[in-house]
């Protein structure tokens, strides 16, 4: 059809014109079939209502300019750069066919308005190599109508990837770039381990490698945002390592080279957080006989699952209120401390939790995946069924 486009409802059921702050007239107004509304009366709807979005928003959609915190300046993607990610990610997604729980914790455009309101910051684990879960993390926020802002590490923005990743919303990591984001509303991700936790040593697998101080907490008090801790299942179980980090920096040859390439290239990295391990050849783990290693990170097929946990109001936890017109006091040390470790328990229990969960869960492995779509083509060839949905056991 002429000049028609899709248009996410988060969490919409079937029957979504009928539901509660779904408007079709500033869905109409914002993808420009009805004239946009001009004055008092835009400024009181705010742009937001219904799946309408601010028009910093829009500015991204369209790939029309930057909004100033990224240090490239590249303009945002636009819809039609969003939907080419999204088609390009399909196979990966079918081939792990993710499991996302917990997605009512994530506030919504287009949820109540005390949440429009608010910046919300979602941190979690990173996982080994950090790129076999994150894209389909990317994905399945911006399919419910998240774009989620990444702080990355700021070595990618000696490479090329600082441009891709800034194109999609990311900027580098530091407190002054997250504040900006959340004064801005934004929906921001973090991953407070960073590198440490992307290049995992041996026997590391799903360990938090955070700071021991709650600046993190503190920053988003001060921006009265409200903290979504998720955990991440899969990523670490997906690679095998020939050589972890501290094995190629000790290495006899390996390592003298590897630390002179760092120090004469890139050295505003951290070598012992930033040298990424040895992966070995992507075997079956029951297959007998020794490792060899690998030149790329192939990760074994497996389903990768995603738990968001219960939002934390770090606004209200951290700062005590003022009287009005003067805004919050300055967030309490003692009190962010304890959101922080509160936090890190929460992503702690998450991996075991979805660790029981994945124990009990026949689609876990690819092969018994396939043989349930074959059953699906071929009903009567008595093969297994693997359709079982994890989801419905929790």
């Amino acid at each position: 059809m002429p000049r028609a486009r899709r248009v996410i409802l988060p969490d919409a059921s079937h029957s979504a014109l009928l539901e509660r702050g779904v408007d079709l007239v500033q869905i109409l107004r914002h993808n420009a079939v009805l004239p946009a509304r001009h004055g008092r009366q835009a400024d009181q709807d705010g742009g937001h209502a219904g799946g309408a979005r601010g028009a910093e928003e829009d500015a991204w959609d369209e790939g029309s300019r930057s909004d100033g915190v990224g240090p490239t300046g590249v303009p945002r993607a636009t819809m039609e750069q969003w939907e080419a990610a999204r088609r390009n990610l399909a196979p990966l997604r079918a081939l792990t066919d993710p499991v996302m729980l917990g997605t009512e914790n994530i506030p919504l455009p287009g949820g109540p308005r005390e949440q429009l309101q608010r910046p919300v910051l979602l941190v979690g684990n990173h996982t080994q190599y950090g790129f076999y879960d994150l894209p389909l993390l990317l994905q399945l926020l911006y399919d419910r109508g998240v774009k989620a802002r990444g702080l990355g590490h700021p070595g990618h923005w000696q490479s090329p990837l600082g441009t891709l990743f800034e194109r999609f919303g990311a900027v580098p990591a530091n407190g002054r770039n997250m504040l900006k984001l959340l004064s801005r509303n934004e929906c921001v991700l973090l991953f407070p381990g960073g590198a440490r936790e992307v290049n995992k040593r041996k026997g590391e697998a799903y360990r938090l490698f955070w700071s021991d101080t709650p600046d993190l907490v503190r920053i988003a008090a001060r921006a009265n945002a409200i903290i979504v801790p998720f955990t991440a299942l899969g990523g670490d179980d997906a690679f095998e390592l020939f050589m972890d980090t501290d094995e190629v920096l000790n290495a006899p040859v390996l390592g003298p080279a590897v630390k002179t390439l760092y120090s004469t290239f890139a050295p505003f990295l951290e070598i012992e957080e930033s040298v990424y391990p040895v992966p070995a050849l992507p075997l079956p783990k029951w297959l007998p006989g020794p490792r060899l290693p690998f030149p790329l990170p192939v990760p074994r097929i497996q389903r990768i699952y995603f738990k968001f946990h219960a939002p934390v109001d770090v606004g209200a936890r951290c700062c005590a209120p003022r009287a009005p017109g003067r805004g919050r006091a300055r967030p309490d040390v003692e009190k962010c401390a304890e959101v922080y470790a509160e936090v890190q328990d929460t992503i702690r229990g998450g991996v075991s939790e979805l660790q029981e969960l994945r124990a009990r869960d026949p689609g876990r492995f690819l092969s018994v995946r396939l043989l349930a779509q074959a059953r699906a083509y071929l009903p009567d060839a008595g093969l297994p069924d693997g359709r079982a949905d994890p989801r419905r056991q929790v």
